[in-house]
């Protein structure tokens, strides 16, 4: 089994440019999608679902000598791109090139830290990624849900909010839960 990870990050000018590692030698290319491998992935680490309504984070590990990483990290905005983590599995008996099915998403959030550590002369150094579950964009607080010019905005018979402002005391809770006032 091996693990891959797809960031669709931007150029600092918001050009897409996604790019993909993965845990073993060569670079591989799978439905369209290249991704770099020798040592770029170092260690994929917590919880990619949860059965409790918790947000699930992942914590990535990427190599830092890698140029393939080193680009991603100083050259791109990954400043809340979205991020995928999945499994392969290939046929080590018949063709060890060749995936058994396709690859398999674990994992689908947001980057939401990024850290180049680095290393005094003759350490080790690293760049580790945080990311948070796509249900964390539900948790994030947007007045954008609240406004009734927003909402009309979006579409112009949506009356929802259209009396929020006279009913002040009084919290809408759309999309999290929250406690009346």
């Amino acid at each position: 089994m091996r693990r891959f990870i797809w960031s669709e990050t931007r150029k600092f000018d918001g050009t897409p440019d996604p790019i993909g590692f993965w845990d073993d030698v060569d670079n591989v290319s799978i439905s369209g999608r290249t991704y770099y491998g020798s040592g770029t992935l170092f260690s994929v680490s917590g919880r990619t679902t949860t059965m409790n309504g918790s947000i699930p984070t992942l914590t990535i590990t990427l190599s830092q000598i890698s140029s393939a990483v080193s680009l991603m990290a100083r050259g791109q905005d990954m400043t809340n791109a979205r991020l995928e983590y999945l499994i392969g599995v290939f046929d080590v008996e018949t063709d060890p090139n060749q995936l058994i099915d396709g690859l398999v998403t674990r994992f689908r959030g947001r980057i939401t830290a990024a850290r180049i550590d680095e290393p005094e002369a003759g350490g080790k150094g690293a760049i580790t990624i945080t990311a948070k579950g796509a249900g964390h964009q539900l948790t994030m607080a947007s007045t954008a849900r609240r406004s009734d010019a927003a909402m009309r905005r979006r579409d112009p018979n949506d009356t929802y909010s259209q009396y929020t402002g006279a009913l002040k005391g009084i919290d809408i809770a759309f999309g999290t839960s929250r406690s009346v006032k």
